[in-house]
Formats: structure tokens, C-alpha cells, sequence
């Protein structure tokens, strides 16, 4: 894991060096460098967006995604369309 707070974003080179030592003699020895693209991101961008909660009735919880949100619009506007039809006494079909 690499921490990157403090370090400005962009394109950072990386070189690892590891060796293994023999007494005051290095045997073995390896090296890789990498390039790492530092992307800053805000505190909003880390946070969780929750679901609007449609409405709460006892224990039951109904959860509105933002895709949903229109399917619930439609379905309320027709209930609202079909509301003086049946205050007639009228039963829609």
C-alpha cells in the first residue's frame, strides 16, 4: 500500500531495490521502477451516496433508487388522473 497524502497529482516514478546480503556482500540483487498516475480526489468524491427513502410505514422500509424515481412520478400521476373518476363512482378499467 502506498500513501499518497501530501504528494501533488500527476505522474510519479517509483524504483524499488531489494538485495540480499551475505554478511558485508550483497548475493542477490533485483530492481523494478514503476510509473504511478496520482489522481486527487475530493472528500465528496469518497463519500457513499444513501437512496431517498420513499416512506416509512411500521417496520416496513421502501428504498427509491434515482432510476426508479420516475417509474414512482408515473405511477403517481396516474393515480392523481384516475382520482376524479373515482370520487363519480367510476371504476377505472
Amino acid at each position: 500500500m502506498l500513501d499518497m497524502s501530501g504528494v501533488a497529482a500527476g505522474n510519479h516514478t517509483l524504483k524499488v531495490e531489494m538485495y540480499e546480503s551475505w554478511g558485508s556482500e550483497k548475493v542477490a540483487y533485483a530492481s523494478r521502477e514503476v510509473t504511478v498516475d496520482c489522481v486527487l480526489h475530493s472528500r465528496e468524491d469518497q463519500l457513499t451516496k444513501i437512496p431517498t427513502v420513499k416512506q416509512v410505514a411500521g417496520a416496513d422500509l421502501t428504498i427509491v433508487l434515482e432510476s426508479e424515481k420516475g417509474v414512482y412520478r408515473e405511477i403517481e400521476e396516474t393515480e392523481k388522473k384516475e382520482m376524479p373518476n373515482e370520487t363519480n363512482g367510476k371504476i377505472p378499467d
